[in-house]
């Protein structure tokens, strides 16, 4: 088992890895793509919320597939499924067509996330779990970074089409990994009920939106996501457009960011298991996050600009590791699969939210400060609902959402 957890979180990560490549990967085309297809901001604002409207709507039929079916069957009908799509984004001519495919695209992904989080929280428990968590979500700063230098030469030699035929390749192989190795769903995710024979209690959606802490967990990876997603899709236009960065430059120093992104998660990955009050620590990364940001749009030079947002991304990724590992503690295993559902369709709520208000800030000011703003607004109202489930958390004295007799 201990062995076979580790290859489980090999492949997890390689899965997640690939899928980040796939999505981040119109944002390093985004310059060029807007120049043949003739779109301002705002439209490709829509571009990028069309993903995340489909990765939204399917989270948590993908989730509640994954507890029904099993998360290693849904993981590779996801792959296949947005593999696909990732290709079929290369032979579109209009920004409706390129909407719609987005929408397709985000839709395959997320049968995956779902399933995803649900074979991490059966593989992985206790301390083990925050640790997988931070490793698993390395692949979230590291998938962008690799992505902006590799996307650029790329299409140095193929165009921006080309570009989606070749990312297609990653996706396939993936699936066949995860199909000859993943393990079959764990034997002991089945509830205690169930193992001892007694009659199985289902637990649905109700279950979870019944309880406070779940809507403060919701709220706040909306609000963190806006910030994430402006970042994930906005740093290439941004730095291209208002710092006059060139586009050979620019997957390097688009990648920038997101490397001080992977060492956050590290870092605040090995301090989610020392601290007592994680979703506190959580709140607070996220204000320091909004610090760099306003630095980040104020700084008066290229560097200085690159250096912030680097530092706002050390914060934002960082956090990832002990978000999860948070929310995974705070409920059974049996409803992981649903639960990481209904906390992404907030995240998603918030990504499909950012590119939209960017972009329209963008087009009608001429200018990304006002975007810059709405994302730090966010992270403030993302920090008050985690300090919020603290206080919940420290008002009840327990540390699961469900009382432990449910289970028993």
């Amino acid at each position: 088992m201990t062995r076979n957890k580790w290859v489980v979180l090999l492949l997890l990560w390689l899965t997640y890895m690939v899928s980040y490549l796939d999505r981040v990967n119109i944002s390093t085309a985004g310059p060029l793509m807007m120049k043949d297809l003739n779109m301002d901001a705002d439209s490709f604002g829509w571009i990028l919320a069309a993903f995340t409207l489909g990765y939204g709507l399917m989270q948590i039929p993908g989730g509640m597939l994954a507890d029904r079916f099993g998360a290693k069957k849904v993981m590779i009908i996801g792959v296949i499924w947005w593999s696909i799509f990732t290709g079929l984004s290369g032979i579109v001519a209009s920004v409706g067509m390129l909407i719609a495919m987005r929408a397709l695209f985000g839709a395959g992904e997320a049968l995956g996330t779902g399933s995803q989080w649900k074979m991490l929280g059966q593989f992985f428990q206790g301390s083990d779990r925050n640790l997988a968590s931070s490793l698993y979500n390395t692949a979230i700063p590291l998938g962008p970074a690799l992505c902006a230098p590799l996307s650029v030469w790329i299409m140095g030699r193929v165009g921006w089409q080309g570009l989606f035929y070749w990312f297609t390749v990653p996706g396939i192989v993936i699936a066949l990994l995860l199909y000859w190795f993943l393990p079959n769903d764990s034997k002991e995710d089945k509830p205690s009920a169930v193992r001892s024979g007694k009659k199985e209690k289902r637990f649905v959606l109700k279950d979870i939106v019944k309880y406070p802490s779940s809507w403060l967990i919701f709220t706040a990876y909306l609000t963190k996501s806006v910030a994430a997603w402006g970042l994930l899709g906005w740093i290439p236009t941004y730095l291209n457009t208002s710092r006059n960065i060139d586009f050979k430059d620019l997957g390097l120093a688009s990648s920038i960011p997101y490397i001080l992104g992977f060492f956050g998660l590290l870092f605040f990955g090995w301090l989610g298991n020392r601290v007592k009050h994680r979703a506190s620590l959580i709140g607070v990364i996220y204000l320091l996050a909004g610090v760099g940001l306003y630095f980040a749009f104020s700084a008066e030079t290229t560097n200085g600009s690159i250096t912030y947002l680097s530092i706002a991304s050390f914060f934002i990724f960082g956090a990832y590791g002990p978000f999860w590992g948070l929310t995974l503690d705070l409920f059974p295993s049996e409803i992981h699969g649903t639960l990481s559902g209904f906390t992404n369709f907030g995240g998603q709520i918030g990504g499909f939210i950012s590119p939209l208000v960017v972009g329209y800030l963008v087009k009608s000011t001429g200018s990304f400060n006002y975007g810059f703003l709405f994302m730090i607004v966010t992270l403030v109202v993302a920090s008050i609902a985690l300090f919020g489930l603290d206080y919940l958390k420290i008002k009840a004295n327990k540390n699961r959402a469900f009382p432990e007799q449910k289970f028993v």
